[in-house]
């Protein structure tokens, strides 16, 4: 709905079809470049149901010397460490769906990125209150959001 002629698309190269239908820049774990404008560096995803050497990505996008983190569909991983004080807003998963981290590994990866905002996704329980303490209470350095405020992200850049 959002797609207009000039927009530009990364993907997974082992989605092929996908890359295929959008004329797609195909990448794995570790690809940088820029598209669009932003620069982008392709990161690890991966779960139970989402196995590892499928390549499927997360991404760090970087706009206006801000840096974002978008996990997708993944659970808590030991690849994150790397990632340590270098991202400023972290989106991340926080229920078990799709064999995502859940809402303790969400709070595990938020104090193992230590990113100054941390923007919850793919939660099913109404209410994200207990969540949103929880997580800011174990990791006093982040503000944790709700994220069915669609201007949080505008008002952080």
């Amino acid at each position: 709905m959002v797609r207009k002629d000039s927009t530009e698309f990364i993907g997974p190269s082992s989605c092929e079809d996908y890359i295929n239908a959008y004329n797609a820049t195909g990448v794995v774990p570790g690809d940088t470049g820029k598209i669009a404008g932003f620069h982008y560096r392709a990161f690890y995803a991966y779960n139970p149901g989402h196995p590892a050497e499928n390549n499927w990505c997360s991404y760090i996008i970087t706009v206006n010397g801000i840096s974002i983190f978008i996990s997708g569909d993944t659970a808590n991983l030991t690849e994150y460490e790397p990632l340590t004080g270098i991202i400023d807003v972290a989106i991340l998963p926080v229920e078990y769906s799709c064999s995502n981290m859940g809402p303790d590994g969400a709070v595990s990866a938020v104090g193992i990125i230590r990113p100054s905002y941390m923007i919850p996704v793919h939660y099913g329980f109404a209410d994200i209150s207990d969540f949103i303490t929880n997580c800011q209470s174990a990791n006093p350095g982040t503000t944790v959001h709700n994220s069915h405020n669609p201007l949080i992200l505008n008002s952080m850049l």
